[in-house]
């Protein structure tokens, strides 16, 4: 018997319908590093899918 939360039912809870993939986290990571984000200091960037702003 398997008890807990599976990937599927995470996928269910974020309004997006699925999880983030690693190259969408690293895409922002690396917006983040980069020159274009030169003037955004102390701010949260949450990448959830929107699991947050429901």
């Amino acid at each position: 018997m398997q008890m807990g939360i599976t990937a599927d039912d995470l996928a269910a809870m974020v309004p997006m319908g699925r999880i983030a993939q690693a190259k969408e986290v690293a895409q922002v990571v690396a917006f983040l590093c980069s020159d274009a984000a030169s003037y955004i200091t102390g701010q949260p960037l949450t990448i959830d899918g929107g699991y947050t702003a429901s």
